[in-house]
């Protein structure tokens, strides 16, 4: 699993330095991690978990637009996931961009 997460690590990084969110999706979505889709009509927002028998890697990807009215500002993006064995979180690992 710390093999799996390391991966999943490189590509949050990968994600923000090419500004994509569809590269961590399929990276992670090609490494078998379940993805959630929890967005509304004005947010991106999906979870992430795989579980084997005593460890877990689980997270959320979110994207949104923080301008307000009369505003045009940069939308907002946030990856976090976390990297868990027998409860105890092991390894923690968050990004965040403007675009």
């Amino acid at each position: 699993m710390r093999e799996i997460f390391k991966l999943v690590k490189a590509a949050m990084d990968q994600a923000k330095r090419d500004q994509d969110l569809e590269h961590f999706r399929e990276i992670s979505l090609a490494l078998g991690i379940q993805e959630i889709d929890e967005g509304s009509p004005v947010s991106i927002r999906y979870c992430y978990q795989l579980f084997n028998q005593d460890a877990a890697i689980q997270g959320a990807l979110r994207s949104y637009d923080q301008s307000g009215p009369f505003q045009n500002l940069p939308d907002i993006n946030k990856i976090e996931m976390v990297l868990r064995q027998g409860g105890e979180v092991l390894e923690r690992h968050y990004v965040e961009w403007e675009d």
